[in-house]
């Protein structure tokens, strides 16, 4: 794979920032350029620093076994951690990915020594919230790891993309942006429509490498970067891996780390409902945003309306429905590595006793569980007779021209 020399160009407050990829093998169903579109205070970064497009692609070069050349400059340090990043994600899923050689035209020490913003992603879900909430001045002491920069990526965290729901989202989130005195980064790009991989286990353990791909484009302006934790540290690999691949990604030029991943999810929502900013502004919806309001069925929407509701808080917020849909709960379905998030939820509800839920996620647990271990397998069982009779059926049709005239008459009839 070539990732060509990034070209840029400036319309209004936005800087296209793209790379022709080339491929060395068959090239999948993919574009052809990656593109970055960003504010434009962000023209100044070097055409020459091709980090963030490094970054973006690796996981997908991984995936189909393409070794890499740049056509520009990489950090030294991001060239010499993603060797041991390569060896992380092939170690846990070497079905899928595999380690690939990395080349440049040239290597670079970091261009941003004077940079000193902090920057914290924020899609508007409750674990960007709470990192972006904790990394306030009022709340960081620090001054040096207070935030000055938000990063909304659009359409990062859905796979519903709403040019509406994205423009709502921009418009409201850099109004309280601005109001807290805090820079707003929207950024658009295409990187999500080079991850093939059609499975979303594999997507899941590599998205985010977009995520601080995208960061490092900010180099010059940002010197760190809070990558927000999905779950704590306790969770199954499929849901943490991140926690160990996003430091992995850091350049000379920012620093990416992780945040959250010692706290629970009803913990960060303890901490939201005391901020009257989110009650107008949480967002989680995954299968059918619209705008800043919540659908309340989806897998997301149900477990925060479940938590806001033990909480005695989800009247404070106006972007959830104001029930709970029990029967959207109990009906979800599940694959078994996402099991544990369930048992998270059982776990909240015993805490805060409520029988309705703990009736509600233990029913959807059980339910899952004879689906995956009992009425698949069955079903293979069952089904494999058939499968040999059609098998057989194909041969015989191949050699007997009388059984073929049979079963066309049959098919006709």
């Amino acid at each position: 794979m070539q990732i060509h020399t990034v070209t840029t160009s400036v319309k209004d407050r936005y800087v296209k920032m793209s790379a022709q990829i080339q491929w060395d093998g068959v090239k999948p169903n993919v574009p052809d350029e990656l593109i970055f579109n960003l504010p434009s205070v962000f023209s100044q970064h070097s055409a020459e620093n091709m980090n963030g497009f490094l970054t973006a692609l690796l996981p997908v070069a991984m995936f189909s076994g393409e070794d890499i050349h740049i056509q520009g400059a990489i950090s030294e340090k991001l060239l010499y951690n993603l060797r041991e990043f390569q060896r992380v994600l092939h170690f846990w899923y070497p079905q899928w990915f595999s380690i690939v050689a990395i080349s440049a035209d040239r290597t670079i020490l970091s261009c941003a020594q004077t940079a000193t913003g902090v920057m914290s992603s924020f899609s508007g879900g409750v674990d960007s919230m709470y990192t972006f909430l904790s990394h306030l001045p009022e709340n960081e002491p620090l001054p040096t790891k207070q935030v000055t920069h938000s990063l909304f990526i659009e359409a990062f965290d859905t796979p519903i993309i709403s040019e509406e729901t994205q423009a709502q989202k921009i418009s409201a989130y850099g109004k309280v942006m601005q109001k807290l005195d805090i820079d707003f980064v929207p950024v658009s790009t295409n990187a999500k429509d080079f991850y093939y991989f059609n499975n979303e286990e594999a997507m899941a353990v590599t998205y985010t490498a977009i995520l601080i791909g995208t960061a490092q484009l900010t180099e010059g302006v940002i010197r760190n970067f809070y990558f927000s934790a999905d779950n704590t540290h306790d969770f199954p690999l499929v849901s943490t891996i991140s926690h160990t691949l996003v430091p992995l990604m850091s350049s000379d030029g920012l620093a990416a780390s992780v945040y959250g991943a010692s706290i629970t999810k009803m913990e960060k929502l303890q901490k939201l409902i005391t901020w009257p900013v989110s009650y107008e502004h949480l967002t989680v919806c995954w299968e059918n945003p619209q705008g800043l309001k919540n659908c309340g069925t989806c897998v997301k929407c149900c477990h925060t309306t479940a938590g806001l509701d033990m909480l005695d808080a989800l009247q404070l917020y106006p972007t959830f429905p104001a029930t709970v849909f029990h029967n959207k709960i109990r009906n979800r379905l599940q694959e078994p590595h996402f099991f544990y998030f369930t048992k998270t939820w059982i776990n909240f509800a015993k805490q805060y006793r409520r029988r309705d839920y703990i009736f509600d996620f233990t029913f959807v647990l059980w339910r899952n569980r004879c689906i995956q271990y009992i009425f698949k397998p069955a079903a293979k069982v069952l089904t494999a007779p058939l499968r040999y009779v059609f098998v057989l059926s194909a041969r015989l049709k191949q050699r007997s021209s009388m059984y073929s005239k049979l079963i066309y008459w049959v098919k006709k009839t």
